[in-house]
């Protein structure tokens, strides 16, 4: 059987923390359909974000180092 990582789930509160944003920005994001917005779960009728997940959009979102 193959060992799998399991990941912590954050609140979309946390989430937002996180990202330094309002929740309501991530929620806005959400029902909006954007499409570049963080992933996310529903787990028991909860959004719920990956902290991985999270990780890697921050690092796909970076803005390239400027070479003065």
């Amino acid at each position: 059987m193959s060992q799998k990582t399991i990941t912590r789930l954050l609140t979309e509160r946390e989430a937002a923390l996180l990202l330094a944003m309002s929740p309501k920005t991530l929620e806005a994001w959400r029902r909006e359909g954007w499409a570049n917005r963080p992933p996310c779960y529903r787990v028991g009728g909860a959004i719920r974000y990956s902290l991985e997940d999270l990780r890697k959009w921050l690092e796909a979102n970076r803005l390239p180092r400027r070479i003065a």
